[in-house]
């Protein structure tokens, strides 16, 4: 099985066409950030908890430490996680 079938029976095309149109695209950068979708998924990785996913927009000069500064909500919401769980 190739690797992208494998990687869509993960997340259905469906379902990443709903955080997408909800939630907007993520950048060449948010794709390198959160392979293989651009998708922060924090304690949320089952496809049914699609809602509290976020997507990564951030800038091509944002540090790879981004936590949320330029608006993107996927590296706020990853750093907002990583401070819960100290």
């Amino acid at each position: 099985m190739s690797e992208f079938k494998k990687l869509l029976e993960e997340v259905s095309s469906e379902t990443l066409i709903k955080v997408y149109l909800e939630k907007g695209k993520p950048t060449k950068k948010g794709l390198e950030k959160y392979p293989p979708y651009g998708i922060y998924k924090g304690d949320f990785s089952e496809e049914k908890d699609w809602e509290f996913w976020e997507v990564c927009t951030c800038k091509d000069d944002c540090p790879l430490d981004c936590k949320g500064e330029c608006g993107c909500k996927a590296c706020f919401t990853a750093y907002m996680d990583y401070l819960s769980k100290d």
